[in-house]
């Protein structure tokens, strides 16, 4: 019985060595494993942290092309309208004025810090009246181009335009309305001078075949483009005959043909 007592206790104690030593391996194994998942979570953080400003710098980026591309479009499209001779205005669905490029200022004799806002029919005076059914028709929807003489600031006449209302909608609502005028006035005026020209000339065929003298008419090819009644009837070909023919149908002074 007294051997067996200090053996008994030097096996408890061995034991009790062995349990302090399997526990301080798992409290190191938790240690450990605890630190790798710190560790491992640290990383994923850093990684998921880079990834984030990567792309952060990405679209950052990506929105600065698209802003300058903008800006550059939104300046072109400025410069364009400044320098462009025909009238751009834009106009809301109560006809207020929302934009009106340099022309409509010259063209109307405006102020540019007092357009904005204006009333459409303060803006056209005496022509609105005139121009309300277009005006209606676009906020319908409905396009429309027309004629329109416009009186010059400087009392000098008038300017001949070609006013184009388009319809302004989004997603089917009527916003307003973009007013587009063309100064055709050379044109105008070279048509109003050729009709002129015409009718003069038909009033002096007019006279010249009223009268006996002949009278025939050839082209820069010597083919004949016309004739009076007169030709005809001492040539002796009707006119249809003659048209496109040179001269030499009839003989060296005018006979009639056999």
């Amino acid at each position: 019985l007294n051997q067996s007592g200090p053996a008994s206790t030097i096996a408890g104690g061995v034991l009790l060595a062995a349990l302090m030593a399997v526990g301080l391996y798992v409290v190191l194994l938790g240690a450990r494993r605890s630190k790798q998942l710190r560790d491992d979570d640290a990383q994923r953080s850093a990684m998921a942290e880079q990834r984030l400003l990567e792309t952060n710098a990405t679209l950052e980026k990506e929105a600065f092309e698209r802003t300058s591309l903008l800006e550059a479009a939104q300046r072109d499209l400025q410069n364009i309208l400044d320098a462009l001779p025909s009238m751009v205005s834009t106009w809301d669905q109560h006809l207020i004025n929302r934009f009106a490029n340099p022309a409509c200022h010259e063209w109307f004799g405006m102020d540019p810090n007092q357009t904005p806002g204006m009333r459409m029919e303060d803006w056209l005076g005496d022509l609105f009246v005139h121009q309300k059914p277009y005006i209606d028709a676009a906020l319908r929807g409905e396009p429309s181009t027309v004629a329109l003489s416009i009186p010059r600031p400087d009392g000098s006449g008038v300017r001949h335009t070609l006013a184009h209302y388009v319809p302004d909608a989004v997603n089917g609502e009527m916003q307003g309305f973009y007013l587009l005028m063309h100064d055709v006035s050379a044109q105008t005026e070279a048509q109003s001078r050729l009709g002129a020209a015409l009718r003069e000339t038909e009033a002096l065929l007019t006279t010249i075949n009223q009268h006996s003298s002949i009278v025939s008419v050839a082209g820069c090819d010597g083919k004949i483009v016309d004739v009076n009644e007169a030709f005809c009837r001492i040539s002796g070909y009707t006119r249809d005959e003659l048209i496109g023919q040179d001269h030499r149908i009839v003989n060296s002074g005018i006979q009639p043909r056999e």
